[in-house]
């Protein structure tokens, strides 16, 4: 499944601009996506290979982008601005979030929970009203390198192991 080169303009009431579940090999790009009730995409168990580049994520109420038990998972060059949490990924392994923009969030930019085997690299993380970077319960195998993390620029990490952070 692709979708591309859309604007999906949401409001309190209109739920999740995107929502996916149990889709592989999902391809979600160029999208703007905004003011949205829930979360701007939401992937849930969309298992092998979902990928997520070059959108406009802004002013949605919870998530700018939740992934939710996905595998191989590719988010990279986005804009995500002002959503309750820029990317949130519970349950998920070989994620890489690389080169996107993560800015002025109402929680955190990016809250990992159960992530194995993922990489966050070359990101800007900045003005969120929470840390920044939050890897959180049974996370392990967690490369962390090469962001920039600024106002309040915390790195939290939370009952996890095998968690490399260098050159942030």
């Amino acid at each position: 499944v692709k979708v591309c080169n859309m604007h999906l303009k949401g409001n309190e009431k209109s739920g999740n601009a995107i929502f996916a579940t149990n889709v592989n090999e999902i391809f979600l790009s160029e999208l703007w996506i905004d003011y949205h009730g829930k979360s701007g995409i939401s992937l849930i168990s969309c298992y092998e290979n979902p990928r997520v580049s070059d959108n406009n994520i802004a002013y949605n109420k919870e998530n700018g982008i939740l992934i939710d038990g996905c595998h191989d998972i590719v988010i990279s060059a986005n804009e995500l601005e002002e959503n309750e949490i820029g990317v949130y990924a519970k349950d998920v392994y070989n994620a890489t979030v690389t080169g996107n923009n993560i800015d002025d969030h109402i929680k955190n930019s990016i809250y990992f929970v159960n992530a194995l085997g993922s990489i966050i690299t070359g990101n800007m993380l900045e003005n969120s009203k929470g840390e920044c970077l939050v890897l959180d319960e049974k996370c392990n195998g967690i490369v962390v390198t090469g962001n920039i993390l600024r106002q309040p620029g915390d790195l939290r990490v939370i009952n996890a192991t095998g968690i490399t952070i260098t050159g942030n």
